[in-house]
Protein backbone atom coordinates (compact mmCIF):
# COMPACT_ATOMS: atom_id res chain seq x y z
CA UNK A 1 0.00 0.00 0.00
CA UNK A 2 1.26 3.48 -0.90
CA UNK A 3 0.06 6.90 0.23
CA UNK A 4 -0.75 7.86 -3.35
CA UNK A 5 -3.23 4.96 -3.51
CA UNK A 6 -5.03 6.37 -0.48
CA UNK A 7 -5.03 9.78 -2.13
CA UNK A 8 -6.59 8.24 -5.25
CA UNK A 9 -9.42 6.46 -3.45
CA UNK A 10 -10.22 9.60 -1.43
CA UNK A 11 -10.42 11.74 -4.56
CA UNK A 12 -12.56 9.16 -6.36
CA UNK A 13 -14.89 8.96 -3.34
CA UNK A 14 -15.06 12.77 -3.26
CA UNK A 15 -15.78 13.28 -6.97
CA UNK A 16 -17.71 10.04 -7.57
CA UNK A 17 -15.75 9.39 -10.74
CA UNK A 18 -12.34 8.13 -11.79
CA UNK A 19 -12.45 10.57 -14.70
CA UNK A 20 -13.05 13.57 -12.44
CA UNK A 21 -10.45 12.38 -9.96
CA UNK A 22 -7.87 12.04 -12.75
CA UNK A 23 -8.50 15.64 -13.83
CA UNK A 24 -8.06 16.95 -10.29
CA UNK A 25 -4.94 14.90 -9.59
CA UNK A 26 -3.45 15.24 -13.08
CA UNK A 27 -3.07 11.48 -13.34
CA UNK A 28 -4.41 9.34 -16.20
CA UNK A 29 -7.70 7.50 -15.54
CA UNK A 30 -6.04 4.19 -16.31
CA UNK A 31 -3.26 4.95 -13.81
CA UNK A 32 -5.79 5.64 -11.05
CA UNK A 33 -7.90 2.60 -11.99
CA UNK A 34 -4.90 0.26 -11.98
CA UNK A 35 -3.64 1.66 -8.69
CA UNK A 36 -7.01 1.14 -7.00
CA UNK A 37 -7.27 -2.37 -8.46
CA UNK A 38 -3.85 -3.23 -7.01
CA UNK A 39 -4.96 -1.95 -3.60
CA UNK A 40 -8.19 -4.00 -3.83
CA UNK A 41 -6.13 -7.10 -4.66
CA UNK A 42 -3.85 -6.41 -1.71
CA UNK A 43 -6.79 -5.97 0.69
CA UNK A 44 -8.81 -8.77 -0.84
CA UNK A 45 -11.97 -6.63 -1.02
CA UNK A 46 -13.66 -4.35 -3.50
CA UNK A 47 -13.40 -0.68 -2.55
CA UNK A 48 -15.62 0.70 -5.33
CA UNK A 49 -18.48 -0.56 -7.43
CA UNK A 50 -17.73 0.47 -11.01
CA UNK A 51 -20.01 0.22 -14.05
CA UNK A 52 -20.20 2.03 -17.39
CA UNK A 53 -22.27 5.21 -17.38
CA UNK A 54 -22.64 5.25 -13.60
CA UNK A 55 -20.78 6.96 -10.79
CA UNK A 56 -18.08 5.08 -8.96
CA UNK A 57 -19.45 4.47 -5.47
CA UNK A 58 -17.81 2.85 -2.45
CA UNK A 59 -18.80 -0.59 -1.31
CA UNK A 60 -19.61 -1.23 2.34
CA UNK A 61 -16.03 -2.34 2.92
CA UNK A 62 -14.84 0.58 0.82
CA UNK A 63 -16.61 3.09 3.07
CA UNK A 64 -14.80 1.69 6.11
CA UNK A 65 -11.47 1.80 4.28
CA UNK A 66 -12.11 5.38 3.14
CA UNK A 67 -12.82 6.50 6.72
CA UNK A 68 -9.50 5.07 7.84
CA UNK A 69 -7.74 6.60 4.81
CA UNK A 70 -9.08 10.03 5.77
CA UNK A 71 -7.68 9.64 9.28
CA UNK A 72 -4.31 8.47 7.93
CA UNK A 73 -4.04 11.48 5.61
CA UNK A 74 -5.04 13.86 8.41
CA UNK A 75 -2.37 12.36 10.67
CA UNK A 76 0.15 12.72 7.88
CA UNK A 77 -0.80 16.39 7.44
CA UNK A 78 -0.41 16.99 11.17
CA UNK A 79 2.97 15.28 11.12
CA UNK A 80 4.13 17.44 8.22
CA UNK A 81 2.99 20.61 10.02
CA UNK A 82 4.78 19.55 13.20
CA UNK A 83 8.03 18.89 11.34
CA UNK A 84 7.71 22.22 9.55
CA UNK A 85 7.23 23.95 12.90
CA UNK A 86 10.48 22.40 14.15
CA UNK A 87 12.29 23.95 11.22
CA UNK A 88 10.68 27.36 11.71
CA UNK A 89 11.38 27.19 15.44
CA UNK A 90 15.08 26.63 14.85
CA UNK A 91 15.25 29.52 12.39
CA UNK A 92 12.72 31.85 14.01
CA UNK A 93 13.03 35.20 15.65
CA UNK A 94 11.09 37.01 18.35
CA UNK A 95 11.13 40.39 20.07
CA UNK A 96 10.26 40.57 23.76
CA UNK A 97 10.06 43.57 26.08
CA UNK A 98 9.74 43.45 29.86
CA UNK A 99 9.73 45.67 32.91
CA UNK A 100 12.89 45.70 35.03
CA UNK A 101 11.71 43.35 37.75
CA UNK A 102 10.99 40.56 35.27
CA UNK A 103 14.31 40.80 33.46
CA UNK A 104 16.21 38.20 35.58
CA UNK A 105 13.51 35.58 34.88
CA UNK A 106 13.37 36.60 31.23
CA UNK A 107 17.13 36.22 30.81
CA UNK A 108 17.02 32.82 32.49
CA UNK A 109 14.28 31.70 30.09
CA UNK A 110 16.29 33.05 27.16
CA UNK A 111 19.36 31.06 28.21
CA UNK A 112 17.34 27.85 28.46
CA UNK A 113 15.70 28.43 25.09
CA UNK A 114 18.98 29.29 23.35
CA UNK A 115 20.62 26.19 24.82
CA UNK A 116 18.02 23.99 23.11
CA UNK A 117 17.57 26.13 19.97
CA UNK A 118 20.81 28.07 19.38
CA UNK A 119 19.72 29.37 15.96
CA UNK A 120 16.81 31.38 17.38
CA UNK A 121 17.14 35.16 17.21
CA UNK A 122 15.59 36.34 20.48
CA UNK A 123 15.80 40.09 21.11
CA UNK A 124 15.04 41.38 24.62
CA UNK A 125 14.56 44.99 25.70
CA UNK A 126 13.72 46.61 29.03
CA UNK A 127 10.89 49.13 29.02
CA UNK A 128 8.02 50.63 31.02
CA UNK A 129 4.57 49.10 31.23
CA UNK A 130 3.02 51.90 29.18
CA UNK A 131 5.65 51.68 26.43
CA UNK A 132 5.39 47.89 26.30
CA UNK A 133 1.63 47.99 25.75
CA UNK A 134 2.11 50.64 23.05
CA UNK A 135 4.81 48.60 21.27
CA UNK A 136 2.72 45.41 21.35
CA UNK A 137 -0.20 47.23 19.76
CA UNK A 138 2.07 48.72 17.10
CA UNK A 139 3.65 45.28 16.47
CA UNK A 140 7.09 46.60 17.36
CA UNK A 141 7.45 43.61 19.69
CA UNK A 142 5.86 40.17 19.71
CA UNK A 143 5.10 39.83 23.42
CA UNK A 144 5.43 42.05 26.48
CA UNK A 145 5.82 41.26 30.17
CA UNK A 146 4.27 43.82 32.46
CA UNK A 147 3.20 44.27 36.09
CA UNK A 148 -0.35 45.42 36.79
CA UNK A 149 -2.86 45.01 39.58
CA UNK A 150 -5.75 43.90 37.37
CA UNK A 151 -6.19 41.68 34.34
CA UNK A 152 -5.55 43.67 31.18
CA UNK A 153 -8.83 44.20 29.32
CA UNK A 154 -8.12 45.70 25.94
CA UNK A 155 -9.86 45.03 22.63
CA UNK A 156 -6.49 44.90 20.86
CA UNK A 157 -4.65 42.66 23.32
CA UNK A 158 -4.59 39.15 24.68
CA UNK A 159 -3.22 38.73 28.18
CA UNK A 160 -2.26 35.88 30.47
CA UNK A 161 -1.32 36.04 34.14
CA UNK A 162 2.03 34.32 34.70
CA UNK A 163 2.66 35.12 38.35
CA UNK A 164 0.78 36.60 41.31
CA UNK A 165 2.67 38.72 43.82
CA UNK A 166 2.24 41.34 46.55
CA UNK A 167 3.67 44.82 46.91
CA UNK A 168 5.66 45.31 50.11
CA UNK A 169 7.63 48.11 51.73
CA UNK A 170 11.39 47.59 52.05
CA UNK A 171 13.26 49.39 54.81
CA UNK A 172 16.76 49.43 56.26
CA UNK A 173 17.35 46.96 59.10
CA UNK A 174 17.97 49.90 61.47
CA UNK A 175 14.81 51.75 60.48
CA UNK A 176 12.21 52.50 63.13
CA UNK A 177 9.80 50.51 60.97
CA UNK A 178 11.96 47.37 60.90
CA UNK A 179 10.41 45.88 64.05
CA UNK A 180 6.97 45.75 62.43
CA UNK A 181 5.53 43.06 60.21
CA UNK A 182 2.77 45.27 58.83
CA UNK A 183 2.57 49.03 58.47
CA UNK A 184 -0.17 51.44 57.55
CA UNK A 185 0.23 54.15 54.90
CA UNK A 186 -0.05 56.80 57.63
CA UNK A 187 3.11 55.46 59.27
CA UNK A 188 4.99 55.50 55.96
CA UNK A 189 4.24 59.19 55.48
CA UNK A 190 6.93 60.00 58.08
CA UNK A 191 9.74 58.55 55.92
CA UNK A 192 11.37 59.65 52.64
CA UNK A 193 10.71 57.45 49.61
CA UNK A 194 12.83 56.16 46.77
CA UNK A 195 10.45 55.35 43.92
CA UNK A 196 10.96 53.10 40.92
CA UNK A 197 10.36 55.09 37.74
CA UNK A 198 7.37 53.43 36.09
CA UNK A 199 3.76 54.42 35.38
CA UNK A 200 2.44 51.54 37.49
CA UNK A 201 4.44 52.60 40.57
CA UNK A 202 3.35 56.20 40.05
CA UNK A 203 -0.26 55.03 40.12
CA UNK A 204 0.36 52.81 43.16
CA UNK A 205 1.97 55.66 45.12
CA UNK A 206 -0.95 57.93 44.35
CA UNK A 207 -3.45 55.28 45.46
CA UNK A 208 -1.65 54.49 48.72
CA UNK A 209 -1.47 58.11 49.85
CA UNK A 210 -4.47 59.57 48.01
CA UNK A 211 -6.19 60.96 51.11
CA UNK A 212 -3.09 61.46 53.24
CA UNK A 213 -1.16 64.18 51.47
CA UNK A 214 2.17 64.29 49.65
CA UNK A 215 5.07 62.03 50.53
CA UNK A 216 8.71 63.07 50.46
CA UNK A 217 10.47 61.53 47.46
CA UNK A 218 14.27 61.56 47.66
CA UNK A 219 14.64 60.46 44.05
CA UNK A 220 13.19 58.20 41.39
CA UNK A 221 15.18 55.70 39.33
CA UNK A 222 14.67 52.93 36.79
CA UNK A 223 17.73 51.15 38.18
CA UNK A 224 16.59 48.59 40.77
CA UNK A 225 20.11 48.03 42.10
CA UNK A 226 20.51 51.75 42.80
CA UNK A 227 17.21 51.79 44.68
CA UNK A 228 18.13 48.76 46.81
CA UNK A 229 21.53 50.21 47.58
CA UNK A 230 19.98 53.51 48.67
CA UNK A 231 17.54 51.73 50.99
CA UNK A 232 20.40 49.63 52.39
CA UNK A 233 22.20 52.89 53.20
CA UNK A 234 19.04 54.12 54.96
CA UNK A 235 18.57 57.03 52.55
CA UNK A 236 14.88 56.19 52.25
CA UNK A 237 12.32 53.40 52.00
CA UNK A 238 10.88 51.87 48.85
CA UNK A 239 8.05 49.68 47.59
CA UNK A 240 8.48 46.65 45.37
CA UNK A 241 6.78 43.32 44.54
CA UNK A 242 8.00 40.40 46.64
CA UNK A 243 8.48 38.03 43.68
CA UNK A 244 11.87 39.45 42.71
CA UNK A 245 13.02 40.46 46.20
CA UNK A 246 12.45 37.07 47.85
CA UNK A 247 15.96 35.71 47.21
CA UNK A 248 17.71 39.04 46.87
CA UNK A 249 21.15 39.24 48.62
CA UNK A 250 20.02 42.35 50.56
CA UNK A 251 17.12 40.35 51.96
CA UNK A 252 19.15 37.22 52.64
CA UNK A 253 21.86 39.11 54.55
CA UNK A 254 19.29 41.08 56.54
CA UNK A 255 20.17 44.55 55.24
CA UNK A 256 16.64 45.09 53.92
CA UNK A 257 13.47 44.19 55.81
CA UNK A 258 10.20 43.55 53.92
CA UNK A 259 6.96 44.80 55.49
CA UNK A 260 3.39 44.18 54.43
CA UNK A 261 1.20 47.21 53.81
CA UNK A 262 -2.01 47.26 55.83
CA UNK A 263 -4.32 48.47 53.09
CA UNK A 264 -6.87 47.24 50.55
CA UNK A 265 -5.45 44.04 49.03
CA UNK A 266 -6.67 45.09 45.59
CA UNK A 267 -4.12 47.86 45.58
CA UNK A 268 -1.12 45.85 46.77
CA UNK A 269 -1.86 42.67 44.82
CA UNK A 270 0.10 42.59 41.59
CA UNK A 271 0.35 40.17 38.69
CA UNK A 272 2.98 39.63 36.06
CA UNK A 273 1.16 39.37 32.76
CA UNK A 274 2.15 38.47 29.25
CA UNK A 275 0.46 40.58 26.58
CA UNK A 276 0.36 40.08 22.82
CA UNK A 277 -1.66 41.46 19.94
CA UNK A 278 -4.95 39.76 19.10
CA UNK A 279 -4.30 40.00 15.38
CA UNK A 280 -0.99 38.14 15.63
CA UNK A 281 -1.22 34.34 15.61
CA UNK A 282 0.82 32.76 18.41
CA UNK A 283 3.69 30.88 16.78
CA UNK A 284 5.28 27.67 17.95
CA UNK A 285 8.30 29.76 18.97
CA UNK A 286 6.18 31.92 21.28
CA UNK A 287 4.58 28.86 22.89
CA UNK A 288 7.99 27.31 23.43
CA UNK A 289 9.40 30.51 24.94
CA UNK A 290 6.45 30.90 27.32
CA UNK A 291 7.04 27.34 28.53
CA UNK A 292 10.64 28.23 29.50
CA UNK A 293 9.52 31.55 31.02
CA UNK A 294 6.93 29.87 33.25
CA UNK A 295 9.58 27.42 34.41
CA UNK A 296 11.94 30.26 35.39
CA UNK A 297 9.16 32.09 37.25
CA UNK A 298 8.52 29.00 39.35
Amino acid sequence: MYLEQLEYILEVAKTGSIINASKNLHVSPSGISQSISQLEDEFGVKIFSRSRGQNTVPTYEGELIIKQAIQIMMNLHNLQEMVASFSSLNKGGMKVAAITGVMPFLLQARSSLKADYPQIDLQITESSTEDIIHDVKKHNIDIGLIAVNELIIDSDLNSEVLLESKIKVYVNKNSLLACNKRVMPQELMKFPFIIYKDDYYNWLTQELFRDLGNIEIVFTSSNVDVIKSAVAEDIGISIAPDYYMKNDPYILNGMLIPLEIDVNNKITNISIQMVWSKDIHSSNLIHKFVKYLKASLQ
